[in-house]
Parts: C-alpha cells; sequence; structure tokens
C-alpha cells in the first residue's frame, strides 16, 4: 500500500477546520481503533489579508494574514494556526502528506502582489522545507503543470519528497488563485485549485494549463451528474476535493467516484465517516 501515489488515493477532510471542536492535533491523528473519529489528511483555512509593510521572502507580520469565516466578529493570524500544525508534525514526523487548502475570502485592493505575499507568509511563518511545491512535478520544462502531472504524475506516498509534508493549495478567489497560477511556478510555494459545477454535464478535465485540483461542492441531488464527471479526473492523475461531504450517502457516493479529498463537518461522532480501518487513506477504486 506505501507505493501508492498521492493522486491514487481517496482521503478525508475537514470543513471550516479551524472553527471545530476538534483540535488541528485531533483532526489530522488517525486512530485504528476510532477510524471515522478525525483521521483527517486534509485541512481548511479561510483567510484574509491585511496588508502592511513586507520583505519579499524576508519578513511579514503576523497579522497579514488572518483566519476567519467572516471578519464581522474579528479573526486570528494565520500563523497561529500554521504553528499549531508544525507542533503536530514534530510530534508525527514520518505522516502521509497533509493537504492544506487555503481558501482567500479577501477581494479588497485587487490582487497587487499576492503570489509574493502569501509565499513570504508561509517562508516565515511555517517551514518551506515540509512544503511540496508546484515546481517539484515540472519534470519537463517545456510541458504545463498539467501535462506534466498526466504525463508522469506524482509522487509515491513513501517517496522523501512527501512523506511527512504539506501540500498548500489555494481556493476561494477565482481571480487571484488563477493569476497566482499564471506566475512563475519556480518559485511557487501553493497550488490552485478550479471551482467545477457538480450539475454540469459538460464537466471535464483539462489537458494543459497549471490547475492540477479540482474544487466541487456537491449536492445529492445532482450526484448523477458528479458521479460521472469526477472519475476522470483521477484517471489523468489530477486531484479533486468535495465539500460539504455531510451524510452518509454522499460520503460513500464520493468513495465510489474515486474522489481525493472528501471535506466533511461530521469530523467525529458519525461511524460511516472513514476510508478506511487501517489508514488514514484508501486507494481509489480501479
Amino acid at each position: 500500500m506505501n507505493e501508492l501515489t498521492f493522486d491514487q488515493i481517496t482521503f478525508k477532510a475537514s470543513h471550516n477546520s479551524y472553527d471545530r471542536k476538534e483540535s488541528f492535533s485531533e483532526q489530522l491523528t488517525f486512530n485504528p481503533k476510532e477510524p471515522h473519529n478525525s483521521g483527517c489528511m486534509g485541512l481548511e483555512l479561510d483567510i484574509w489579508r491585511h496588508s502592511s509593510n513586507y520583505k519579499p521572502f524576508e519578513s511579514i507580520g503576523a497579522n497579514y494574514f488572518t483566519v476567519a469565516h467572516t471578519l464581522l466578529f474579528g479573526s486570528t493570524p494565520l500563523s497561529s494556526f500554521l504553528s499549531e500544525i508544525l507542533d503536530w508534525h514534530h510530534r508525527n514526523s514520518q505522516h502521509s502528506i497533509i493537504l492544506i487548502t487555503l481558501d482567500i475570502k479577501s477581494a479588497h485592493g485587487g490582487y497587487d502582489k499576492f503570489h509574493e505575499e502569501i509565499d513570504t507568509y508561509l517562508k516565515c511563518h511555517f517551514d518551506e522545507d515540509l512544503i511540496f511545491k508546484p515546481h517539484q512535478l515540472m519534470k519537463d520544462s517545456s510541458l504545463s503543470l498539467c501535462e506534466n502531472v498526466i504525463k508522469t504524475g506524482w509522487p509515491a506516498l513513501s517517496a522523501s519528497e512527501i512523506k511527512g509534508k504539506f501540500i498548500f493549495c489555494l481556493s476561494g478567489n477565482k481571480s487571484w488563485k488563477s493569476e497566482y497560477a499564471k506566475t512563475s511556478l519556480n518559485h511557487r510555494y501553493c497550488f490552485s485549485d478550479q471551482d467545477m459545477s457538480d450539475s454540469d454535464k459538460a464537466v471535464h478535465p483539462p489537458s494543459n494549463g497549471n490547475i492540477v485540483f479540482f474544487n466541487f461542492h456537491i449536492h445529492n441531488s445532482n450526484k448523477d451528474t458528479w458521479m460521472s464527471s469526477i472519475p476522470p479526473f483521477a484517471q489523468k492523475k489530477l486531484i479533486t476535493r468535495t465539500y460539504i461531504s455531510n451524510s452518509e450517502t454522499n460520503w460513500s457516493n464520493c468513495i465510489k467516484a474515486n474522489v481525493s479529498a472528501i471535506a466533511t463537518d461530521k469530523v467525529s461522532n458519525n461511524s460511516w465517516c472513514k476510508v478506511s480501518n487501517s489508514h488514514g487513506y484508501r486507494e481509489k477504486l480501479k
């Protein structure tokens, strides 16, 4: 099972991970005695930008990016949550790759130098050596990121490139994450996702471009559509994330559709909310 690659697995993720009763440590820890309680390999943080002076890739204030669903009731520095994740990592350094979805809530001020800002923040408030970056998939510089992934795929879960590492993926603000993906991938710390409709039968995986993560807000009423449109992404080694999978029916159907990351609010106390009894991931269906 260790020879499975990242694109070949389905795993559990938490939705709005910062706004839960379970700590990040609890959410990330898999317990084979209770495989339905936590055991997530994906987290989500809603981020807001508060621009101030910074030195690119040298220094940036902790409050430059904060986390909250809305700013109405205040927010917490992103660095606080990154520290919690690092603390867990240092106690569990051989963990499987963890996906951290950064949902961009900001819109004010325009894109400006967002790519420089978020990468500087991660460099200063996380550990860049623990981040699996887009350029690590660019085996052929003449091809786009998507073309490289389709051609050569992802590392094995046991490979040093991703074992004990983290993948940051930008979600949310469509124009900002799209613009980020157009900048030089040789210098980027994050991937970007693309929102996909769960009800459009014309949805299909791309063959080029710099997006390899795809985000579906699923509804059971549209299951006949998204259960048909998602599997081709897996066949092309592309990564899919669904939210909000809060019912046993949706959860089971996500597994059948070969979704990569199944994001849910039902992190604990639901016996069906697991992908395996022995691991935090399972092999996708053939």
